[in-house]
């Protein structure tokens, strides 16, 4: 059984997950907000040159904090998503990944 918000670093990579019927909501370093959905996983790195999501699992909603001189990136699949400053949900399930802009 999974715990909702146990965190691993492995090389500055921060692994955030969610069991069924879990839900977790993260503020990043860079005081972008990340809420995960139930059963959902995704690997988190920021540095000085960019911020850098994988979502490996399930279903996410990102609010990216602007910080122009870095993009946020979102990788899914071969999906990337590109933002400076915008909400959108990401979710991935067997057979596809749907991107919904909320602003």
């Amino acid at each position: 059984m999974a715990i909702a918000g146990l965190v691993t670093v492995y090389n500055s990579e921060e692994v955030y997950r969610t069991g069924r019927g879990e839900q977790l909501n993260i503020t990043l370093d860079d005081g972008s907000r990340v809420t995960l959905n139930t059963d959902t996983r995704l690997t988190v790195q920021l540095n000085g040159r960019e911020r850098l999501v994988r979502i490996n699992h399930g279903q996410t909603y990102i609010r990216v904090a602007k910080d122009p001189s870095r993009p946020f990136r979102v990788l899914v699949r071969e999906t990337e998503v590109r933002a400076l400053g915008t909400a959108f949900d990401v979710y991935l399930d067997d057979s596809a990944v749907r991107v919904t802009m909320a602003e």
